[in-house]
């Protein structure tokens, strides 16, 4: 039997067969010994000279190779479907309650086939409310669906849901919402990022004081800081910027306030805690050479280190008018004002004249008879210097009375001479 062949199992079997048998061609039949034993038969042609179509020699098989088609072999036939990507995002730091934010997301397929009824599904955490959402989403239950619908090979999806953060969530809260993608035959899972509720507060500023001011005087305001809650506020100031033009009014000081650059001026409060509030004072002064009629205007601000709910109302406004010094004012305030002022000199009082009595003869009928004493004393009581007025007017009436009489006798008797002559 001939083993250098590289043939089939077939093809040896029936050469060896016919070698044994003799009918092999160039093959001599097997001899047989004296003995009985085979002897071994020689071949006729040399090994160079062996038939190229029958005997080859063998090839080494390399290493990779093999390994390489095993590996081929070993690989499951793999099915093609479409693979889906989920994106999401979200704000960053805390969330301001009252406030709305953005979370942003995006589908893409990445498989070789398209991605048919496609939706994306995500339910709104606590403390957190459904404002809109781009493209065709809406509130299904505690879930919000958009329906994305088909995604081709290699298509990207993009969308938006806004939330607005309620007042009443819990500060420090955590939130974070799960998204789950489906399609037909498949479904892929996420989940936004993780965040918190801030603290928040809401501050509200409010002004009492006098409307009106006197020039080279000085008025004092009363301000009223209050915190409504839901947190405490901290790191509170009101401040009311400078101009850097001249105005009527100036600020001279206050309650744990400092002056700032061009008549700026600051009032520090600290901390003030939920459903509870704060007072302090300013102190205005209008220059003595202030114009009466100029109208001051200051605006004073609240600020605070903890985010406000409503900002809109951490405004006051200080409106003094510049008036003149008013002299019907009371007099107790005046000289209380002014104590060393002097003191004018009351005029002297003329004594009243009694009642004329009954006995007191009649005047004399050829002279007008002058007022009679008792319209002055019907007058109202109106001080001493009206009283004394009117003396006086009477006295000078009845001179000029006097007077006229005079210059008429002598105008008479000058008459009667001029006629003698």
């Amino acid at each position: 039997m001939i083993h250098s062949f590289r043939l089939s199992a077939r093809a040896i079997t029936v050469f060896s067969a016919l070698a044994i048998t003799g009918l092999a061609p160039g093959l001599p039949a097997p001899a047989h010994a004296a003995d009985g034993q085979p002897v071994p038969v020689q071949p006729r042609w040399k090994p160079e000279h062996r038939p190229k179509g029958l005997v080859g020699p063998a090839r080494p098989v390399k290493a990779e190779k093999a390994r390489k088609k095993r590996k081929v072999r070993r690989q499951p036939v793999e099915v093609r479907r479409p693979r889906v990507r989920l994106d999401v995002g979200g704000p960053e730091g805390p969330l301001v309650p009252g406030r709305s934010y953005d979370w942003p997301y995006s589908i893409t397929n990445l498989g070789p086939r398209t991605a048919e009824g496609v939706f994306f599904r995500t339910p709104v955490p606590g403390g957190l409310e459904y404002v809109s959402g781009q493209g065709n989403c809406s509130m299904q239950g505690p879930y919000v669906v958009c329906a994305v619908g088909s995604l081709q090979q290699h298509q990207t999806h993009t969308g938006v849901i806004t939330t607005r953060v309620s007042e009443h969530a819990t500060p420090a809260s955590t939130v974070q919402g799960s998204v789950e993608v489906k399609w037909t035959g498949g479904t892929t899972t996420g989940s936004f990022p993780a965040t918190s509720i801030s603290q928040a507060s809401d501050l509200v500023v409010t002004a009492n004081g006098p409307g009106q001011v006197q020039a080279g005087h000085q008025i004092t305001y009363t301000f009223t800081v209050e915190n409504r809650g839901p947190s405490a506020a901290t790191g509170v100031t009101v401040n009311a910027p400078g101009t850097s033009t001249q105005t009527p009014v100036t600020v001279v000081g206050g309650q744990n306030c400092a002056a700032q650059g061009d008549q700026g001026v600051v009032c520090t409060l600290g901390t003030v805690g939920a459903h509870t509030s704060k007072t302090f004072t300013v102190v205005f002064k209008a220059t003595p050479k202030a114009t009466p009629g100029a109208i001051f205007v200051r605006r004073f601000e609240v600020v605070s280190s903890t985010p406000d709910l409503h900002p809109d109302d951490n405004y006051a406004t200080v409106r003094p008018t510049v008036i003149r010094y008013l002299p019907t004012r009371d007099r107790d305030e005046f000289d209380d004002e002014f104590p060393d002022r002097p003191r004018p000199r009351p005029m002297p009082r003329a004594p009243r004249d009694e009642a004329p009595r009954e006995e007191a003869p009649a005047p004399a009928p050829e002279a007008p008879a002058p007022a009679p004493r008792t319209a002055v004393e019907a007058l109202p009581e109106t001080g001493s210097d009206t009283q004394s007025r009117v003396d006086l007017a009477l006295a000078l009436l009845g001179t000029g009375l006097v007077l006229v009489g005079v210059a008429a006798r002598r105008r008479r008797a000058s008459s009667g001479r001029t006629g003698r002559l």
